[in-house]
């Protein structure tokens, strides 16, 4: 439970100078996830896009993802953009984006795990002994995967039906064992800048923990949005109660926990999909540019004038 009253106080009271420190890491962080996708995209198609492109996808699908569960709509932003390929290629590529940084992000949240409930939650040995067994098997069962995609690639086409969705998934097998290496990295990189963002709110809004506490509760709260699954959109409200309960833990004020948790969303997702808007306008002036170019010249110009009259 969160005093309404006491996250207006928070909020009124946040420290200008950490909050400005946390926007400053914006563009770091989505240039570090452009860099990544860019890579991936590199690593896999016949033809690589330049990185404009690039980072004009990654923005379309910020301004769709927003507004759909589980950001289901950042695979639609990212294909259409990048319309010269295919589509359910893209798709399919950032299907595999998103669970190259899940690996990286579960391995993180798993040794902040370890580390709560060794010096905070104190359970009895048997218990934290068969969590931490439970998730470093499937961690380690989820970066086999990624570090060996050809081996994915073999499995894949032997269980998935469909000769099409099969000849979408062909970029497992041009993957080698060092690209899977070097987007694991840059995974863990902006880990890192985001992670840092979400200490640097705590601290604006009034958080009195070392730096240790801070990054690992931080890690709870990026687990827990994790594995938990998502109706909402952007995640709104796992993030929260999450950074309510393990930040508190920790023994940050539920309402600075509430409010750092909610700054963090306006920030990171908020502000990117609001940037990402013009992206999606390109992606339809283009379409209707597209449309009108293979229409006859008297259905074009038609099409124009009701376009303008709308």
């Amino acid at each position: 439970m969160v005093d309404g009253q006491a996250v207006l106080a928070a909020l009124w009271s946040a420290s200008p100078l950490w909050i400005g420190l946390a926007l400053v890491l914006l563009p770091v962080n989505l240039l570090l996830e452009a860099w990544k996708w860019h890579t991936l995209l590199d690593r896999t198609l016949p033809e690589t896009p330049r990185f404009r492109e690039t980072f004009g996808s990654m923005m379309s699908g910020y301004a769709l993802g927003l507004f759909t569960p589980a950001r289901v709509g950042d695979y639609a932003g990212r294909a259409f953009y990048l319309r010269h390929h295919d589509r359910l290629e893209i798709a399919a590529l950032t299907f595999a984006d998103r669970m190259i940084a899940l690996a990286a992000y579960l391995t993180a949240g798993w040794l902040c795990l370890l580390y709560f409930l060794l010096f905070h939650l104190r359970l009895p040995g048997a218990v934290w002994q068969m969590v931490a067994v439970l998730g470093l098997l499937g961690i380690g069962a989820a970066l086999y995967i990624v570090v060996h995609p050809r081996m994915a690639y073999v499995v894949l086409m032997r269980i998935i039906p469909g000769e099409r969705l099969r000849r979408r998934l062909t970029f497992l097998s041009r993957l080698r064992p060092h690209d899977t290496d070097l987007l694991l990295a840059q995974s863990a990189v902006r880990y890192i800048v985001f992670s840092a963002q979400f200490v640097c709110l705590v601290y604006a809004f009034g958080g009195d923990l070392g730096l240790v506490d801070a990054f690992a509760g931080v890690g709870l709260v990026f687990f827990a949005q994790t594995v938990l699954p998502s109706v909402t959109l952007a995640d709104l409200g796992i993030r929260e109660g999450a950074a309510v309960y393990f930040l508190g833990a920790f023994g940050v004020a539920h309402a600075a926990a509430f409010d750092a948790a909610f700054m963090l969303f306006t920030i990171n997702l908020l502000l990117p999909a609001l940037v990402g808007t013009p992206f999606l306008l390109k992606l339809r002036i283009a379409r209707d540019q597209a449309s009108t170019a293979t229409q006859p010249s008297g259905l074009a110009g038609t099409e124009r004038l009701s376009g303008g009259e709308a």
